[in-house]
């Protein structure tokens, strides 16, 4: 009830709200891996929105309306499922852009990190607020979005991360994140 009562104040619904979309969430596991599996390489990115109508959203580079085994999936869905298309990248090739800046970037870059924000589809690297880079962050950004030939957002960090510190994403308003743990100097 404690988890509820927080994501009841955060969305502004009721605790019976907030507890049925709780219990949904755990629920749409085999859903979300059905939307991925249908179209994997169109697919930019399959995400739940907590605002306005709580659904789950699957986002395709091109119209998936007529594909049906996405349809199917959405019927049986156990909440509502928007399909959007028009998605400039897949989910793939922005991982991958993620994973290729990030190992870029040593230790002595004072980099905290690179993410896929699947809902705007862009990527994001944060450095540390004692980078040698962040003075040419807005260069960085160009040259990576130039390079790439997609969004890529830099971030200075507030503060510096000390070396035993783990980090996972930021603050979010709109919905839940996970992390991966990677070495970057393997």
């Amino acid at each position: 009830r404690r988890d509820a009562s927080a994501y009841a104040d955060v969305y502004g619904v009721s605790i019976d709200e907030a507890v049925r979309r709780l219990v949904l969430q755990t629920e749409i596991g085999p859903t979300n891996a059905a939307l991925e599996a249908a179209l994997p390489d169109r697919l930019a990115g399959v995400w739940i929105e907590h605002t306005g109508t709580f659904r789950l959203v699957a986002w395709y580079t091109v119209d998936a309306h007529g594909h049906e085994a996405v349809a199917a999936i959405a019927e049986q869905a156990p909440l509502p499922v928007e399909i959007r298309t028009g998605a400039s990248n897949t989910l793939a090739r922005l991982t991958g852009v993620a994973s290729e800046i990030g190992h870029r970037f040593t230790v002595d870059d004072r980099a905290a990190g690179t993410y896929v924000d699947a809902t705007r589809g862009t990527v994001h690297i944060d450095l540390q607020s004692d980078s040698p880079l962040g003075s040419d962050a807005p260069q960085l950004e160009v040259a990576l979005r130039s390079e790439f030939g997609l969004p890529v957002v830099v971030t200075i960090l507030d503060g510096v991360l000390d070396d035993g510190a783990a980090y996972g994403g930021g603050v979010y308003s709109s919905c839940t994140t996970g992390f991966s743990v990677e070495n970057a100097n393997e």
